[in-house]
């Protein structure tokens, strides 16, 4: 290892560092902005501040911690609890999946735009780490979403079909 690797990775580890600490010291105004933009949105309007916000908070504080541990040369893992219990309250709450999606562009967009007042330093070197934690997270959402709807519309198909089928009901 050269020199100047040794030195881009003690660079990248402590930008990481300062990006997780930027990303917990800034939380409450990720969480204000986001709300404030999601309830543009018809369907989001009808949520409660705690239905809105549901899994957003343990979602940014898995991310920081995803971000110190990148800083510490530890392995990262991604929110796939929170991003799953996402998908599930929001399918319950009638949101679609293009309503899932946006909701987390705006997250990126509202982190972005938070490190590019705060911390512009970082928004070059926090991209590729954000942008793959909030694309992972998307991901499991839509999954999930996609899998729990699947499972939900076969067992109305078997309800259905048992409704409708000649003989008796037990």
């Amino acid at each position: 290892t050269s020199v100047m690797d040794v030195g881009t990775e003690y660079e990248k580890r402590q930008q990481a560092k300062e990006l997780s600490e930027t990303l917990r010291v800034h939380r409450e105004e990720v969480l204000q902005r986001w709300a404030a933009l999601c309830r543009q949105n018809a369907r989001a309007r009808t949520l409660t501040d705690d239905q809105l916000l549901d899994h957003l908070p343990r979602l940014l504080d898995r991310l920081a911690e995803s971000v110190a541990a990148a800083s510490e040369g530890r392995d990262t893992t991604f929110p796939v609890t929170e991003s799953r219990q996402h998908a599930l309250h929001r399918l319950d709450t009638g949101f679609d999946l293009p309503d899932i999606a946006h909701e987390y562009a705006l997250l990126r967009r509202v982190i972005f735009g938070l490190m590019a007042e705060h911390a512009p330093q970082l928004v070059i070197g926090g991209f590729d780490v954000v942008g793959a934690a909030i694309d992972e997270s998307l991901s499991e959402s839509v999954d999930y979403y996609a899998h729990v709807r699947h499972r939900t519309l076969e067992a109305l198909d078997e309800v259905a079909q048992v409704v409708t089928a000649p003989g008796e009901l037990d």
